[in-house]
């Protein structure tokens, strides 16, 4: 896990040639000129999953590019619309970086962390350990619920580990 300074398109959203990763949820209500949609093996016939499908195409100002590994929509047609099948699998990530905002750790634990926390640049590598984040074997961070949620989904898909011994 790393962190990040705020996210740039907080200050400038008009940046030019910026690239923003993001999930559908924190999609909504935002366009792009180009989409690049990655669907894993979904299954399309829970209404909220199709939601969330029609959110993200609907995203996209230009270009939308989908990449699926299933039949999802191989009998869709559309005008301008091009197919191209690619056979390569590829591997999972050796590891994933998470950007963290307000809502997404207890700001409660930060009292009395100022000196600490200060000491932390852009890029700097945040170890997991039993739900918490640490830097220099001090916690730094503790993720909320949700985030805990997410962190943990992502550990029972890894191929590789996402957790280090305790500090």
């Amino acid at each position: 896990m790393l962190i990040f300074e705020s996210d740039y398109d907080t200050f400038c959203p008009s940046a030019k040639n910026a690239v923003t990763i993001s999930t559908v949820n924190k999609a909504k209500g935002r366009e792009f000129d180009n989409v690049f949609l990655l669907l894993n093996n979904v299954d399309d016939s829970n209404d909220a999953v199709k939601r969330r499908i029609y959110v993200a195409i609907t995203r996209a100002k230009k270009k939308l590019f989908v990449h699926y590994n299933n039949a999802l929509f191989d009998n869709i047609t559309a005008e301008g619309a091009q197919f191209k099948r690619d056979e390569i699998l590829y591997p999972e990530p050796d590891e994933i970086a998470m950007q963290l905002g307000l809502r997404d750790v207890f700001l409660d634990f930060f009292i009395g962390k100022k000196e600490q926390v200060f000491k932390l640049k852009s890029g700097d590598e945040l170890q997991i350990c039993d739900n918490m984040l640490y830097s220099w074997n001090t916690n730094m961070v503790v993720p909320s619920k949700d985030t805990r949620e997410i962190i943990n989904r992502i550990r029972k898909k890894a191929m590789f580990p996402l957790v280090r011994k305790s500090p």
